[in-house]
């Protein structure tokens, strides 16, 4: 395939974009299906979509870096707000965005597309069809901000965020009274995640409405057979895969591996276990 093929294919197909802007990387089996999802969502067919993977399975690459950039890129009317757990990583979204689409590659690809001349700052920028991309942290202002796609990635830091129920009572509290309330008629929303609590964004939404979400779970290693891999096989390509597969880990990173959080029971610490088979449904 010559390069006018590719950047053409681009237009069309996230997964040709994703390969467009980074040549080197490597689309894994798995993330043919978050692609699949995501793509879904720039069509208006899926507007609830929640992914559950373990730490560095690409989940943020994808989705809250080259989704938005080729959802702009095809939507340059639109708005997107990014939220996850802090502002300094909500920038660093921002930034790899914004440098995505302001790129040789994906001007190449959607040539009419450009940012505002006096707005391109790595938090917020506008395009000249009157879209946006906006980057918060959890808690941050969105007063006046509507949204046409809502992207939360990682809302919670850590298990230690996740323990505290003060911190997850805030999360709740300021999805429902302020990022969700920014959402345009027909807009949609993509919840990426580490489960590191029952009771962490994902398990809470899901208790509230369990038939109003595609989930997509996607644990270390399989626990039935799957369409691109057998049961007891891993993700593959991704740090975390060797050690799943050396079966050597703490039982809270287990829970996180296999993307199903379980409450420890009273006076159990996490202890070293030789096992690491995943339990849990896997929905998509």
């Amino acid at each position: 395939m010559n390069s006018r093929d590719l950047l053409a294919l681009a237009r069309e197909d996230l997964a040709c974009y994703a390969l467009a802007v980074y040549p080197n990387f490597e689309l894994a089996a798995h993330h043919r299906l978050i692609v699949d999802k995501l793509e879904a969502v720039e069509r208006g067919e899926i507007s609830r979509l929640m992914k559950s993977m373990p730490p560095r399975h690409g989940k943020s690459l994808l989705a809250s870096q080259i989704f938005p950039a080729w959802f702009l890129g095809r939507h340059p009317e639109r708005s997107i707000i990014t939220a996850c757990y802090g502002q300094e990583l909500a920038d660093d979204f921002g930034r790899k965005v914004r440098n995505l689409v302001i790129s040789p590659v994906h001007r190449a690809i959607f040539p009419g597309f450009r940012l505002a001349e006096d707005s391109a700052s790595m938090r917020r920028f506008d395009t000249t069809a009157g879209g946006s991309y906006y980057a918060v942290g959890r808690g941050g202002a969105i007063t006046g901000r509507g949204t046409h796609l809502l992207l939360v990635d990682d809302p919670l830091k850590d298990a230690e965020e996740a323990r505290s129920g003060l911190t997850r009572r805030g999360l709740h509290e300021w999805f429902k009274s302020v990022a969700y309330t920014r959402l345009q008629p027909g807009g949609a929303v993509v919840l990426t995640s580490t489960r590191w609590h029952e009771d962490d964004l994902a398990g809470h939404l899901l208790r509230q409405d369990p038939n109003g979400w595609v989930v997509l779970s996607l644990p270390a290693i399989a626990e039935v057979d799957e369409s691109f891999r057998r049961a007891g096989e891993a993700n593959r390509n991704y740090v975390f895969t060797s050690c799943a597969q050396r079966c050597i880990v703490l039982v809270r990173t287990r829970e996180v591996c296999e993307c199903r959080p379980r409450e420890p029971r009273p006076g159990k610490t996490a202890t070293k276990t030789s096992t690491c088979a995943p339990v849990g449904a896997r929905r998509h």
